[in-house]
């Protein structure tokens, strides 16, 4: 029997990847930016074709708290007047 060339998707882990984004209100881009990786391997992931390595997910709160509130949802965009390190 000759095997696919194609791996195996692993669609719960690419399905807790998006739910998990989801909720916390990022789309991939965002959640691409927020991480140092590109869009194409956030949805990678999402589809259950790769994971992603360690270095890739480091435990970042400082960057969790500035981004948002703590009802879990992103603050509204502040007007790009205000002082530099502030916004974002």
């Amino acid at each position: 029997m000759k095997r696919s060339l194609y791996r195996d998707r692993d669609y719960a882990f690419g399905q807790v990847m998006l739910t998990l984004r989801t909720v916390i209100g990022l789309t991939q881009i965002e959640l691409a930016d927020l991480l140092g990786v590109t869009r194409r391997a956030v949805g990678d992931w999402e589809g259950g074709l790769t994971y992603p390595k360690a270095e890739h997910l480091p435990f970042r709160p400082d960057a969790r708290q500035r981004r948002f509130a703590p009802s879990g949802k992103r603050p509204a965009r502040r007007c790009c007047s205000m002082k530099p390190g502030l916004a974002r």
